[in-house]
């Protein structure tokens, strides 16, 4: 009789003992809970901030380019495309404070197309963007590549400037296309001495694992494509 007694004891000790397990899980998760809040708000205020930071940055650049200086303005018109993109980047991300890792190829060049180029000719642009996902993490690269490559098409170039993204096989292929007077036989973009263009070869060879090619068109004009790796382009850490 004592020995069932003391089962009952033992049973109940157990049963008391997940009780308080239990009661301190709730907790806990009630304080984690409360914590991720906490966190998803400091993130929230981080990203405002740095919003914040990149509207003044923005313009102080605009107060800038309006010096005569050309080399000055040539330096600050590439470092305030830079900090636009960076913006853009970050206009895509959600207000919730959650990061997200994948943008929209096309939203992200919406927001860089009134700023191609630097020159406020959006009328001479057209845009063919197939509708892809692209890491966070590449956007300012793509940016780069566009926005080096759109200003030398408008500015060396005639007539329209096609700017098109496609997806070809594993690949992703961003080309810009003129009507101007094309590229010499023996042209080579490192020796030309054009910043702009050995800027596109290094971002597009060393960043992105890819490789650029300049030819001219069969009707007349440029034509710039880089090839990159869609692995490349869509990869996420983690």
């Amino acid at each position: 009789m004592e020995e069932g007694y003391s089962d009952l004891d033992r049973l109940q000790q157990e049963l008391a003992g997940c009780r308080q397990a239990q009661k301190v899980l709730v907790q806990r998760q009630a304080e984690l809970e409360a914590f991720n809040k906490r966190l998803r708000g400091r993130v929230m205020e981080m990203h405002h901030l740095h919003r914040r930071h990149l509207q003044i940055f923005k313009a102080l650049m605009e107060i800038q380019e309006s010096y005569d200086d050309p080399l000055a303005a040539n330096a600050s018109g590439r470092l305030y495309q830079y900090i636009h993109a960076v913006a853009g980047v970050y206009s895509l991300q959600p207000d919730d404070g959650i990061e997200v890792v994948a943008v929209s190829l096309m939203q992200f060049v919406d927001i860089l197309k009134p700023h191609l180029g630097g020159t406020g000719q959006g009328e001479a642009l057209s845009f063919e963007i197939e509708e892809l996902q692209i890491s966070v993490f590449q956007c300012l690269a793509i940016a780069s590549l566009l926005h080096e490559l759109v200003s030398n098409a408008l500015k060396h170039g005639l007539g329209l400037v096609e700017v098109r993204v496609k997806t070809r096989g594993d690949r992703i292929v961003l080309a810009v296309l003129d009507q101007g007077a094309g590229f010499p036989a023996d042209f080579d973009p490192v020796a030309s001495g054009k910043i702009g263009l050995e800027l596109v070869k290094c971002v597009a060879e060393l960043e992105l694992k890819g490789s650029v090619h300049f030819e001219n068109r069969v009707g007349g004009g440029a034509h710039v494509s880089v090839e990159i790796p869609r692995s490349v382009l869509t990869k996420t850490p983690g």
